[in-house]
C-alpha cells in the first residue's frame, strides 16, 4: 500500500507543478500582450501622422511592414501560449484530483482490510 501512497503523492505534486508552470506562462503572456498593444498603438500613430500626404503614407507603410509582421507573429505566439497555459492548468487540476483520489482510495482499502480481521 505504500507504493500507492507514493504514486498518489507524486501525481499530486506533478499537478501542482503544472499549475505553477501554467501561472508563469499566463503571467508572461500578459506581459507580451501589453507589449503588442503598445507596438500596435505606435504603428497606428505613425500611420495617422504620415497619412496626410500620399507619398509620405506610402513610405511609412513600407517602413512599418516589418513592425506589423512582428506584431502579427507576437499575436500568434500569445494565442499559442495562452492555449498551452490553459491546457496545463486543466491537466494540473486533473492530476491533483487523481492523486487525492488514489490516496483516499488507498486508505479506504486499508481500513476495510482491518475491519475484516
Amino acid at each position: 500500500m505504500k507504493i500507492k501512497k507514493i504514486i498518489a503523492i507524486i501525481i499530486f505534486l506533478l499537478g501542482i507543478g503544472m499549475l505553477f508552470v501554467s501561472y508563469d506562462i499566463k503571467k508572461k503572456v500578459a506581459e507580451g500582450t501589453l507589449k503588442v498593444r503598445k507596438a500596435e498603438k505606435t504603428v497606428n500613430q505613425a500611420n495617422s501622422l504620415f497619412s496626410l500626404s500620399p507619398t509620405a503614407k506610402q513610405l511609412t507603410q513600407e517602413s512599418l511592414q516589418g513592425a506589423q509582421k512582428k506584431i502579427e507573429a507576437g499575436k500568434a505566439d500569445i494565442a499559442y501560449y495562452s492555449k498551452l497555459a490553459d491546457q496545463l492548468q486543466l491537466s494540473g487540476l486533473v492530476l491533483m484530483g487523481a492523486g487525492i483520489l488514489i490516496f483516499v482510495l488507498g486508505r479506504e482499502e486499508k481500513s476495510e482490510k482491518n475491519k475484516k480481521r
